[in-house]
């Protein structure tokens, strides 16, 4: 074996390796901001957040099963917002409802329900991590906040599918992008593009209530 293969198999012995774990989770309205669409998503391992309690939003784990540890961790999330935008207020249209949505400047703007939900997509769609260590060294998963955005707008969706035709719910949403970058301890940059499906299993009160899960998948 020469100086250079060693040397690339040591360096691949020590590559990171970033992966999300599927998560299922439960969707309701809350009832302290808004009674329409059921945009409080709870993990099914986890406690119930309560109105007396911070709620942090829905979160996704992310681990590194590599040997060697990530640093300068990026993630760009991604999906058609203006697309998804335009199919909601479809939607409210057809059940001779006012829109719904207006997407502007970076900016969702919810105008239903009890008071105007106002969603900063261009402060939600980039995330950073300064190191992910290995699992062998880090015991918990590193939580990765789902943009509210993408809650407000598939929530709705739910919802008023549910509402003009909830004997026929087959609905295949797009799926959530996130574009990784990272460091290895080399400085070796890696890429990943990893593919969130969005996908509903049952769903109570008309809409208002449903449970589903993210199944992810690494492109290659």
């Amino acid at each position: 074996m020469t100086v250079r293969q060693i040397a690339n198999q040591r360096n691949a012995m020590y590559r990171p390796e970033l992966a999300f774990s599927q998560i299922y989770f439960d969707a309701r309205c809350d009832v302290a901001k808004d009674k329409s669409f059921p945009c409080k998503w709870v993990p099914k391992d986890s406690k119930e957040v309560t109105k007396k309690n911070f709620d942090p939003g829905f979160k996704i784990p992310m681990e590194n099963v590599g040997l060697g540890a990530a640093k300068s961790v990026s993630i760009s999330w991604s999906f058609p917002l203006e697309k998804t935008v335009d199919e909601v207020n479809a939607l409210c249209k057809k059940l001779n409802a006012s829109e719904a949505f207006v997407f502007k400047d970076g900016k969702l703007v919810k105008s239903v329900g009890e008071a105007r939900h106002i969603s900063y997509w261009e402060n939600q769609r980039n995330l950073h991590f300064d190191y992910v260590l290995p699992v062998s060294t880090q015991r918990s998963a590193i939580m990765v906040q789902v943009p509210d955005t993408f809650i407000q707008l598939y929530s709705a969706f739910v919802f008023l599918e549910t509402q003009r035709n909830a004997d026929e719910w087959n609905y295949k949403a797009p799926p959530l992008v996130a574009n990784v970058e990272y460091l290895d301890i080399g400085n070796m940059k890696h890429k990943a593009v990893f593919d969130f499906q969005f996908e509903v299993i049952s769903i109570e009160k008309g809409g208002k209530v449903f449970d589903g899960y993210f199944d992810c998948h690494k492109r290659k």
